[in-house]
């Protein structure tokens, strides 16, 4: 699905949204929003011992905004 699609139902939902490239490179998720904090995005597995902090005020490229293979994830 498109960015839009996959940013309305995550919020929805209270979940996440990503791309595989995202997954398999760089191990995040996106959570959106619209409050202080922007887009933060979260490691997969957070709950690892050395797990980065989330990370606020994600930065899309053009090719994240025109992709459609955004998924939904938990």
């Amino acid at each position: 699905m498109n960015i839009q699609e996959a940013t309305k139902l995550a919020m929805e939902q209270n979940k996440f949204i990503s791309r595989m490239h995202f997954i398999n490179t760089f191990k995040v998720r996106i959570k959106p929003t619209n409050g202080y904090v922007l887009c933060e995005s979260y490691p997969l597995n957070a709950d690892e011992i050395g797990a980065p902090n989330p990370r606020r005020g994600w930065q899309p490229k053009a090719e994240d905004l025109v992709a459609d293979d955004w998924i939904v994830i938990d």
